[in-house]
């Protein structure tokens, strides 16, 4: 048996330092020789599509540019317990995201502060804002897209190794392009309300640049 449906509602993100703790818990090495390919080894004995989904192949974990959206997938292997492994690898998905959007936000303001000649020492106080814009304007926005996961039987495992059948999950995660702008937006206001004059100067800067956004 091969096809198996199983629906499992999508979840909110959990904190970032959560994220911190689910990585731990669930990522696997580059080195790992089980990975999700079945090999004459390992065999993929339940999968809950009848065939693999395209976006599987995106490399886990990188924020990639899809026309009108970002897209990043989240892998997690070698799972015991299908319905928490499916939870557990949304939230985390979900996080991972918001931790992506974050430095992308980030970095584009580094440029707009580098070319307004914003000294450097005040990066920690418009990084913090970032972060908090991107956690409440943004987050809403997080979408789990599809899902995808296959059961897989270990040949080589020792017999009674709870690893002689495991899951692995893929969780994509989409976030419309549009979106930023709002995050954008937000940034500057929270800016332009502070009592630095070179903050003001950004706000103006982040302003210019979100209304030049399609």
């Amino acid at each position: 048996m091969l096809a198996k449906s199983n629906s499992v509602p999508y979840l909110s993100g959990l904190s970032l330092a959560c994220l911190m703790w689910l990585s731990g818990c669930f990522a696997s090495s580059p080195e790992d020789p089980l990975e999700i390919k079945a090999t004459q080894e390992q065999i993929v004995v339940e999968r809950s599509k009848a065939s693999a989904p395209d976006w599987i192949s995106l490399s886990p974990g990188i924020l990639v540019d899809s026309g009108s959206e970002l897209r990043l997938v989240a892998r997690h292997s070698k799972l015991l317990n299908l319905t928490l492994g499916l939870e557990q690898s949304q939230i985390a998905a979900l996080d991972a995201m918001r931790l992506a959007i974050t430095e992308k936000v980030q970095a584009q303001l580094q440029i707009l502060a580098d070319d307004s000649g914003i000294k450097s020492n005040k990066a920690a106080k418009w990084q913090k804002l970032v972060f908090e814009g991107v956690s409440t304007v943004g987050a809403e926005k997080l979408k789990v897209r599809d899902i995808y996961y296959e059961g897989v039987e270990d040949r080589l495992a020792r017999s009674g190794s709870p690893f002689m059948h495991y899951y692995s999950v893929y969780v994509l995660i989409a976030y419309a392009k549009a979106d930023l702008t709002a995050i954008y937006r937000d940034l500057a206001s929270r800016l332009a309300v502070n009592d630095d004059g070179e903050l003001k100067r950004l706000a103006m800067a982040v302003t210019r640049f979100s209304s030049a956004l399609p």
